[in-house]
């Protein structure tokens, strides 16, 4: 729910309908700005969260703060960390790693969003909105193109499978940026943008921070549910149980575990799945998240702070698990065989 800074901002928005749903979100904004509190909270994972293999830790501290935080964060193609300043409307780039504070950003900041869209990273570039359109990032953070022909006013994620940006704009769009020199777009047909946007490890749904799913190729609605705030989103991708699952980043400063094979495309609890999972809390206003690949984790947002959530050996969130370490037992075996080879090393040369 960023439109209250969109509402007074220079966004220039002409989707349809544009002008309603800023003032609703108008009002919805300050309620939710209201009931988010401290913009320096602690996430904090339950014991329903620790129980199934979630950890956090801070990566990004002390932003400037007008009441929505850092929007837009994408783990950059050279391994750094891009993320926007709404305060000052300027973009940042951070080292990819963990108890930072704002003033440790690398280089100066760069004309960036006033409000509200997210970022993502494909084809080797990281991409996102500006002046309501697509634009192509450089690793500083300035804008190497852009392309006005193609809208964006919220969230951006890229479908794992074939690389495409599915977009927020009113409408989502699916957009192919195989050649960065000139993108194709196509609007989903039936889609309302809600806010951040995910997508499903099979490539083939798009789901809303209005907690819908569309197919995206025929923009038919198979997933509906409702969880109060929610907003940035990433998906599991595990060797377990939790593949597939949702996580949901919420304004009210929860993370929340979702199933999407627990509902239909009305919201009706359906006999599969499992029931929704409050896995963080503590927390300040939630907002966009992204996936980094490096290690399987999901970066998201919390008011003036940046946080990495992370769900265990084997498992990632809107990327590939981390890579598996050995069991204990083959850490032995590993350490034996060193061990008697030396022993028969020292031997072959007279050593005792």
């Amino acid at each position: 729910m960023k439109r209250l800074a969109t509402f007074f901002g220079s966004s220039g928005s002409t989707c349809e309908g544009g002008l309603k749903r800023r003032f609703a979100g108008l009002v919805g904004g300050l309620a939710l700005a209201v009931a988010a509190g401290n913009s320096h909270a602690s996430l904090v994972i339950t014991a329903d969260g620790a129980g199934l293999g979630f950890s956090t830790d801070s990566v990004i501290s002390g932003f400037p703060f007008s009441g929505l935080g850092p929007i837009g964060i994408t783990v950059l193609p050279n391994g750094n960390i891009l993320a926007n300043s709404v305060a000052d409307g300027k973009n940042y780039v951070f080292a990819d790693v963990d108890g930072q504070t704002f003033a440790q950003h690398i280089g100066p900041g760069v004309a960036g969003n006033t409000c509200c869209a997210a970022y993502a990273t494909s084809n080797g570039w990281a991409w996102g909105g500006q002046n309501s359109h697509l634009v192509r990032f450089n690793n500083d953070g300035t804008v190497a193109q852009s392309y006005p022909n193609i809208p964006v006013y919220n969230g951006v994620w890229t479908n794992p499978v074939n690389g495409h940006l599915l977009i927020a704009a009113g409408s989502i769009y699916d957009v192919d940026v195989s050649n960065i020199a000139a993108p194709s777009s196509r609007q989903i047909p039936g889609t309302s943008q809600g806010d951040g946007l995910t997508v499903s490890n099979d490539g083939k749904t798009v789901y809303t921070s209005a907690l819908v799913g569309y197919d995206i190729q025929t923009g038919q609605k198979v997933f509906s549910h409702s969880v109060s705030g929610a907003d940035g989103a990433g998906i599991i991708v595990s060797n377990n149980s939790l593949n597939g699952r949702l996580v949901v980043n919420s304004n009210f400063g929860d993370v929340w575990l979702i199933d999407p094979t627990h509902y239909d495309a009305f919201g009706n609890v359906t006999a599969n799945g499992q029931a929704d999972v409050l896995i963080a809390d503590n927390g300040a206003r939630g907002d966009y998240t992204t996936p980094d690949a490096s290690n399987g984790s999901l970066l998201l947002t919390q008011g003036a702070d940046i946080w990495r959530l992370s769900c265990g050996r084997g498992c990632g969130i809107g990327t590939a698990p981390q890579s598996s370490l050995p069991e204990p037992g083959s850490v032995a075996l590993v350490a034996l065989a060193l061990l008697g080879l030396a022993v028969s090393r020292r031997t072959a040369f007279g050593q005792r």
